[in-house]
């Protein structure tokens, strides 16, 4: 997974498979990968059942597979007919499996009480506008967008001016990646559209996010193809030159790291497409060399050998980093808590409720409007009387960084009284309170300061980025 530092420019909201807190996401895209394999590979009965039961495991974006499949077929109907009456039998079984996770979801959940219509859209409108950034306006002018871009148009291109010469195993990958760009740059301009002129489904699924797929299939769709035409010397070069490039721009990170590997992909793309087009019967540049292909495998074997050491020598540094309420004093202290946790980083929730299992006064409460509406009165609620702030009419800091505006809060909260906490505890049952060291609140301590490395707000673990941490408790 060393190429897979592509995971940084994601839509929305970065990529990772694993050691993030966005398990939901991250398993709705990892399924769309697995689908997209296996009808690769042919195993269309496979591919059938999983592609039934991928909205189970994310309803937005199992949809949208559905939907890009579904175009590929009516597109490549010809090659694809043969196996479409296997396939809709296992996807049947598939769909009957989404549909009992469905009934057990709607049987095993308790429903909120309703609000209007107009004033659920008004608390949805104002986490969009203000605070919510996974569903902000996609930047049409980023590398995430550029590498999503990139890959559909070379996709796209390799059918059309290649499409008599290209293998019959091509077909469906190139169509699969040229569908799912187009749907995902329509999503991406939709975000650009002010958020009380379109639906509020569409505001609250992010389909923008479906263009991952193509963000994490640039670089293994480009080296599979290009490892194809193993007798090209001119592509076995471009390949050799693309994994030399990319390789030494992620393990050295040079300044403007980032352009780096969009310039050299869009060469190296540019080039296979031109390579089995134009100059396609070009005999010249055919060779049995096998240099570029040893070079790309030794590139390829330092690859591995790398991140293996990496994973390896980490270990002791990373390992301290696994605590939770049963090896840690203070997660023990909040989880042994009668009351809710506190927080002043919102961006911790997730962690926090992790690593303690205990429950947080005020979750990821941009995520929870914009999913459920009903939230809204009672989290406008908290964030006035706890936090001071105006969900509506947030600060500047706030409309800059769409978080809580630290600074200002730290004054407030260092200026409450004892009697003024014990309100708020009778108010809200709230037991203890999470901040940073340097915050000198009027409670007592209900846990002496302790560094912690938790996980950053980006999403991204840095061990040597540690915290002091201190808990107070209300009496």
């Amino acid at each position: 997974m060393q190429f897979a530092e592509l995971s940084y420019f994601g839509i929305n909201y970065m990529i990772q498979f694993l050691g993030f807190f966005y398990a939901y996401g991250s398993v709705g895209l990892g399924f769309v990968f697995l689908v997209v394999a296996l009808f690769c590979a042919r195993q269309y009965k496979a591919g059938g059942i999983f592609l039934g039961i991928a909205p189970a495991f994310h309803a937005m974006q199992g949809a949208l597979l559905g939907a890009a499949m579904l175009i590929v077929l009516l597109w490549d109907f010809k090659r694809l007919r043969q196996h479409l009456i296997p396939t809709l039998k296992y996807f049947a079984v598939g769909c009957l499996v989404t549909g009992a996770s469905l009934a057990l979801h709607k049987l095993t959940i308790d429903d909120v009480p309703k609000i209007r219509p107009d004033i659920a859209r008004e608390f949805v409108n104002a986490v969009i506008r203000y605070w919510d950034p996974h569903r902000s306006p996609v930047n049409l002018l980023s590398l995430n967008f550029y590498f999503a871009v990139l890959c559909s148009l070379t996709s796209f291109s390799l059918l059309t001016f290649c499409k008599k010469d290209l293998p019959d195993h091509f077909h469906f990958p190139l169509r699969f990646f040229s569908v799912i760009g187009i749907i995902g740059i329509t999503a991406c301009l939709v975000t650009h559209i002010p958020p009380d002129l379109i639906d509020p489904l569409l505001i609250r699924f992010m389909p923008a996010r479906i263009l991952n797929v193509n963000v994490l299939g640039l670089i293994p769709l480009l080296v599979g193809i290009m490892a194809f035409y193993k007798d090209d010397f001119l592509i076995q070069l471009n390949l050799f030159f693309l994994v030399l490039v990319l390789f030494l721009a992620l393990a050295f990170h040079p300044p403007y790291w980032g352009r780096l590997m969009a310039l050299m992909l869009t060469l190296s793309a540019a080039i296979l497409v031109l390579r089995t087009s134009v100059f396609s019967g070009s005999p010249w540049l055919r060779s049995r060399s096998d240099l570029p292909q040893t070079g790309t495998a030794t590139i390829m074997t330092l690859v591995v050998a790398i991140a293996g050491a990496q994973a390896y020598t980490s270990w002791d540094d990373y390992k301290s980093m696994f605590q939770y309420w049963g090896n840690n004093s203070m997660f023990a202290k909040i989880h042994e808590g009668k009351g809710s946790l506190l927080l002043a980083d919102s961006n911790l929730v997730y962690q926090m409720q992790l690593y303690t299992q205990h429950p947080v006064l005020l979750g990821s409460f941009s995520t929870e409007i914009a999913y459920v509406p009903e939230a809204g009165p009672e989290s406008d609620r908290i964030l006035k009387e706890v936090y001071g702030i105006d969900l509506f009419n947030p600060l500047p800091e706030t409309k800059k960084t769409r978080g809580f505006p630290m600074n200002e809060l730290q004054k407030l909260w260092e200026s409450r009284t004892l009697e003024e906490w014990k309100e708020i505890k009778e108010k809200f049952s709230v037991a203890d309170i999470f901040v940073n060291a340097d915050w000198k609140l009027q409670l007592p301590l209900s846990h002496p300061p302790e560094w912690i490395t938790l996980y950053a707000a980006g999403g991204g673990l840095d061990i040597k980025n540690k915290k002091q941490y201190i808990l107070y408790g209300i009496p």
